[in-house]
């Protein structure tokens, strides 16, 4: 499956949602394959994704194998409360 866009509002960073939504891609699909900006590679870094320049000024990440599933087991208690539920966040 391919992410177009994950945007996690400033004031929500850092409690979750963006690692939450990245983990409901790869029960799905398998590979993951995301572009994204420079900006946030950081975030794809952390989980794993092997990343390369795509010749326009953008990056494009893919994860594929059950290394991410594993990391993120990992993470369990310290993701969003949220966590289990199907959630979306407009706020």
């Amino acid at each position: 499956g391919e992410l177009h866009a994950i945007a996690v509002r400033p004031r929500r960073r850092g409690q979750g949602i963006g690692t939450e939504l990245v983990e409901e891609a790869t029960e799905r699909w398998d590979p993951v394959v995301a572009s994204f900006d420079e900006r946030v590679r950081p975030f794809y870094e952390t989980l794993e994704f092997d990343i390369s320049p795509t010749g326009n000024g953008r990056l494009r990440g893919v994860r594929s194998d059950e290394r991410l599933h594993e990391w993120l087991a990992g993470r369990e208690n310290r993701l969003h409360p949220a966590r289990g539920r199907r959630f979306r966040v407009d706020a």
